[in-house]
């Protein structure tokens, strides 16, 4: 008999929550920075939204930006952190990405 519970295999809870980011590679000659946002957070990492192409395992920089005030990204950082891609999925038009 299903019980209806998941087994959460996360450390981290995930918590729902939309922040303002920006990435930028670490790695090879695509090393610029892309805006985008994040779809969840856990103390350990990041599901994102990205335009950009990302490959599992690449190295990244994410920075939290503030909020957006009368409609523009303002691009102060409130934290920056170290990253590394470990999984992508493609939705039609973007990237979702997760990343520790």
């Amino acid at each position: 008999m299903d019980s209806g519970i998941v087994n959460e295999r996360r450390a981290s809870e995930r918590l729902n929550l939309y922040l303002p980011i920006e990435v930028r590679s670490l790695e090879g000659e695509d090393a610029g920075s892309v805006k985008g946002g994040t779809v969840n957070v856990s103390r350990g990492g990041a599901y994102f939204l990205s335009s950009r192409n990302w490959g599992e395992g690449e190295r990244c920089e994410i920075t939290i930006l503030r909020w957006p005030i009368g409609g523009k990204v303002i691009s102060s950082p409130i934290f920056r952190a170290f990253a590394e891609v470990l999984r992508v999925d493609s939705p039609a038009d973007a990237q979702l990405c997760s990343a520790n």
